[in-house]
């Protein structure tokens, strides 16, 4: 087995691990300092408090961070002290500016670990960060992804306590269509995100 495939293995080991605790979603907070919930834009993984992520719950790029930390790499925006770190935004950058993105093909087939992204477009649509959960479906969009999603997306007031769904399990088809337009735009393999810095 590669090293590549014991990290994506060990990964979603991980990942089966927050799913059970069935963490809760956490709307972003403007105002939040960066390295408390949702978002977790932290040093290290050791700075990770699982009981109260299960509490106070996370959103979408909280969960990729948490993830990324869980194999010891950092959260794009951490070392530079960006008021933004670890957001969508300054993923689909980070991604983007080591050529790992390639654009997303809804018929083709992912391996487990693909990171799905949506880019930050502001409030009202703030991007969104998925990982491909299962890819042996007889169809590529009959796969899961997994990823902490809102029960309700883009409510007209944000609510401030944890709500419903959080870190769940989803068809990528009604993931994908999930809104008035394709949702994920590009994607990034688990050889770069999951391994690299």
């Amino acid at each position: 087995m590669s090293r590549t495939q014991e990290k994506i293995d060990k990964t979603m080991d991980f990942i089966n691990l927050l799913l059970k605790m069935k963490i809760p979603y956490r709307w972003w907070d403007f105002d939040k300092d960066r390295k408390e919930d949702p978002m977790y834009a932290v040093e290290s993984f050791s700075e990770v408090n699982l009981k109260k992520i299960k509490k106070d719950g996370v959103n979408c790029a909280g969960f990729i961070n948490l993830v990324r930390l869980y194999n010891g790499l950092s959260v794009p925006g951490v070392k530079e002290k960006h008021k933004y770190a670890g957001g969508t935004r300054w993923w689909f950058n980070y991604l983007k500016k080591n050529d790992w993105l390639e654009p997303f093909i809804f018929t083709k087939k992912y391996p487990v670990g693909t990171l799905l992204i949506r880019d930050y477009k502001g409030v009202n649509d703030q991007g969104h960060v998925a990982i491909i959960y299962t890819d042996d479906a007889e169809y590529p969009w009959e796969n899961l992804i997994v990823h902490s999603n809102p029960e309700e997306p883009y409510p007209k007031v944000f609510p401030k306590e944890p709500v419903k769904y959080g870190i769940s399990t989803k068809m990528l088809a009604s993931s994908h269509y999930s809104h008035e337009y394709p949702y994920y735009t590009h994607v990034c393999l688990p050889k770069y995100w999951l391994i690299k810095e």
